[in-house]
């Protein structure tokens, strides 16, 4: 059996019901600071565009409760599926995955929403518990993070190896069953994203190409001593190599 469980929330508009809309003052937390002369860029915008800016630090706190309120309620519901299984008798036998398609900015460099290449927008939670009857539960239930990089694409043959059904020719991703399990020391460590940009993510370095023909203006950060994302390195020539390669590297992926 299969089921599909999709919550919208976290999303727009941010009104959370009680108890979870009063949970979290908004004075309580700390939100980015907004960049200088984001009001008079948001002013210049029109539509989507300009919705995708905050220039007003109250409504991103307003905004960042409302959040933080919803991911509690999906916390609260998502345990609710998981003591059913319990109930049930079926955990035993139940691969479980939570995960999503997208993340928010949340006022980070004074944007909201998703549709960048940016760690708030790009980088999602993915959570999986493997059957807690299989042979390999202990170690793939390990409760430890794995740091090396996955993709979306790696879901359906990870699903598919932990089913034991054949992963078709063609597919893009690799199960990571192995990775997990502490058994692939090859893994590719690295991720392709594209929309209006693209981007390549390794460990240590972002490159960003804001262009649809992978010419650039690109954008590189480096993720390990800037996870912010706060120095473009894209025009320090000490990386003008690396960048190339890495630029090629997205053309291929997009080819």
């Amino acid at each position: 059996w299969f089921l599909f469980a999709s919550y919208l929330i976290p999303h727009s508009p941010f009104t959370a019901p009680e108890p979870y809309y009063s949970m979290y003052p908004p004075d309580s937390f700390d939100v980015p600071t907004l960049p200088e002369g984001i009001a008079e860029e948001r002013a210049r915008r029109q539509g989507i565009s300009q919705r995708s800016l905050i220039d007003n630090e109250a409504m991103l706190r307003d905004i960042t409760a409302q959040y933080y309120g919803h991911i509690t309620n999906v916390d609260d519901n998502v345990g609710r599926l998981l003591g059913a299984l319990e109930q049930l008798g079926m955990a035993g036998d139940t691969i479980v995955v939570f995960t999503a398609d997208h993340g928010n900015m949340l006022g980070d460099r004074g944007r909201m929403f998703k549709g960048v290449m940016y760690e708030g927008s790009a980088h999602i939670p993915h959570i999986m518990r493997a059957p807690l009857n299989c042979d390999w539960a202990e170690r793939f239930n390990g409760r430890q993070p794995v740091d090396e990089i996955v993709e979306n694409v790696d879901v359906m043959p990870t699903l598919m190896e932990m089913a034991g059904l054949p992963i078709p020719d063609g597919v893009q991703g690799r199960s990571c069953l192995s990775l997990v399990i502490g058994q692939d020391a090859k893994w590719k460590n690295r991720c392709f994203a594209s929309l209006a940009t693209a981007m390549l993510r390794t460990p240590q370095w972002k490159l960003i190409d804001n262009s649809s023909t992978g010419d650039g203006p690109f954008e590189l950060y480096d993720m390990i001593e800037d996870p912010k994302e706060t120095r473009n390195l894209a025009n320090d020539p000490a990386h003008a190599e690396m960048i190339r390669e890495m630029a090629a590297q997205i053309k291929a992926w997009k080819a």
